[in-house]
């Protein structure tokens, strides 16, 4: 298993350091070779490296937290005052990742046991759905933080719609 994995990140490797290769992709390769330390799941790095060898969009969205001096109009700024009691209602915390806006990453909430339950091709698939899974959720959050400014409620609320 330690060769297959050495390869997958020698070649991932190889992407990102090739500067003939679009500025995007060598970026995602990056990302992918860098989350697998964070992770350490094989099977997600399949299936993270599959996507990218089948040329499907792994655009990974970041959500920058702008200073209150360019989005004062925002609607999440307007209504700061709501959104507050409301996360105090349902005991909303925000985790460091919420708050600087990272990437939505479904593995970080996924219950181990599922992992262990499954195997072989099985994970595979379940891993190739949560990166799809992913995308969908970072496209909906960059909308909503275009549309709204950015919030953490907004992160962690699609967390767990994508996760169920």
């Amino acid at each position: 298993m330690e060769v297959k994995i050495h390869a997958l990140l020698h070649y991932l490797n190889g992407i990102a350091g090739n500067t003939l290769l679009a500025a995007e992709l060598r970026e995602s390769a990056a990302f992918i070779s860098a989350s697998f330390l964070v992770h350490q799941s094989v099977a997600r790095l399949m299936a993270h490296v599959t996507a990218l060898a089948n040329g499907e969009d792994l655009n990974l969205h970041f959500h920058q937290i702008y200073g209150r001096s360019k989005s004062v109009d925002v609607p999440v700024r307007r209504h700061w005052k709501p959104l507050k009691a409301i996360m105090a209602d349902y005991c909303v915390n925000a985790s460091v990742a919420d708050i600087e806006g990272h990437p939505i990453q479904l593995i970080s909430i996924l219950d181990p046991t599922i992992e262990k339950l499954l195997q072989g091709e099985d994970l595979f698939q379940f891993h190739y759905a949560l990166v799809r899974a992913e995308q969908m959720a970072n496209e909906d959050l960059a909308r909503l933080a275009k549309d709204y400014g950015y919030h953490y409620i907004f992160r962690i609320g699609l967390m767990q719609y994508y996760m169920t």
